[in-house]
């Protein structure tokens, strides 16, 4: 799948990988029931599970567990309005964390702020549910997050942008058009594959966007610092030493 990168090559098949999920249909529509098909009630965190967390307590859990099922298993996510809601602020919470640790780590004043690769703007249009649903990819998934200095410190000690040499909107006009290539490719892809070819793809988008928002000056110090777009996690990631 040339142009879109490919992320998490060592998930095992099955349930627990995203790339074997059945994906949902693309729709133009925001939070449509296309989108979100019917599912059990939701669980006390607010995400609706194929599997309850409940039945992964006491000897019944640890048999799922066994055959590699998890609570929290992409594939034992229930794709709806609720879900995409509470999976969103999960997301946004660990960058929020990481982001305030970064900062203690780098001290001296220095401090960095995040930004959508992606723009935000473009989970507001018809592209939200082909994004949540079918791609699993939210606005502060790690692949999606670029750093720019926070501070014109920042900026001269760390090498880091202060800013994108495109407009927001520039930006999304062009986030738009990719996704639809991606969209594209979705759609011509056959059954076996068109899970891998949007979860996989979708986690390239961020690549994409680097390098047409920043000149290699600007995105090689943020890779340097915090590695690629495609292997971080904010509940693991540290910034390396500058």
């Amino acid at each position: 799948m040339a142009g879109f990168g490919k992320r998490g090559q060592g998930i095992p098949q099955g349930l627990g990988s995203p790339r074997d999920l059945p994906p949902q249909k693309i729709t133009t529509s925001n939070w449509g029931p296309s989108a979100a098909p019917g599912m059990m009630p939701a669980d006390g965190d607010g995400i609706s599970r194929l599997f309850s967390k409940e039945l992964f307590a006491g000897e019944r859990g640890e048999f799922l567990r066994s055959m590699g099922f998890s609570p929290d298993a992409p594939g034992n996510i229930a794709q709806t309005a609720d879900t995409f809601a509470t999976m969103d602020a999960r997301y946004r919470e660990a960058l929020e964390g990481f982001v305030d640790r970064t900062d203690r780590v780098l001290g001296d004043g220095l401090g960095v702020r995040p930004l959508f690769l992606v723009p935000e703007t473009v989970w507001q249009g018809e592209y939200r549910n082909f994004l949540c649903a079918t791609c699993r990819l939210y606005p502060a998934d790690p692949s999606n997050v670029f750093f720019l200095a926070g501070t014109l410190q920042t900026a001269k000690t760390l090498g880091l942008p202060l800013q994108a040499k495109m407009s927001p909107q520039e930006a999304h006009e062009f986030a738009v058009q990719i996704i639809g290539v991606l969209g594209d490719m979705f759609k011509k892809a056959n059954a076996r594959e068109k899970a891998g070819v949007a979860y996989e793809g979708a986690r390239g988008l961020g690549t994409i966007m680097t390098v047409k928002l920043f000149d290699p000056p600007q995105y090689e110090p943020e890779q340097k610092l915090f590695g690629p777009l495609l292997d971080r996690d904010f509940d693991k990631l540290l910034p390396q030493n500058p």
